[in-house]
Parts: C-alpha cells; sequence; structure tokens
C-alpha cells in the first residue's frame, strides 16, 4: 500500500458541497482515484486533468493495511 495525496487543479472550482483534496490509502494511483469520496464536484477524482494524485513517500515506508480514505477535505454549502 502507499499513500496518496489528491487535490484539484488550479483550473477547478468545485464550490461548495465539494471536495478539494483527499489522502488516500491505495496499491496504486488508479485504485486511489476510485475510492475518492464525491461530491457535486462530478468526476475531477478520476480525471488526471482536473486533479492531481501525488505519492507521498515520506510515509509510504510506515503504510499497511487495506485501502481506505485518511483525509477529505469538504465544502459544505
Amino acid at each position: 500500500m502507499r499513500i496518496f495525496l489528491l487535490t484539484v487543479k488550479d483550473a477547478f472550482n468545485g464550490g461548495y458541497d465539494s471536495y478539494s483534496g483527499h489522502v488516500i490509502r491505495a496499491e496504486n494511483e488508479e485504485n486511489a482515484r476510485a475510492i475518492c469520496p464525491k461530491g457535486d464536484e462530478g468526476d475531477v477524482w478520476t480525471d488526471p486533468d482536473k486533479s492531481n494524485c501525488e505519492a507521498l513517500t515520506l510515509l509510504n515506508s510506515y503504510v499497511n493495511g487495506t485501502t481506505c480514505v485518511i483525509l477529505s477535505s469538504f465544502h459544505a454549502g
């Protein structure tokens, strides 16, 4: 398992009732993108043109367990 940080790109503005980022534990980027919680922002997490996905290498040596969401940032309207 690895730890991934997913964030929206500058051009995307999800507004209210949307997520701006997630920290995900998953096997790979594809799995990390697939399990992201979704608000009103649509397909932003599965589309690399709309979001960034970065492996957090400093944390990866401490990771064991199953795929899960560790942290999400949600903007409620």
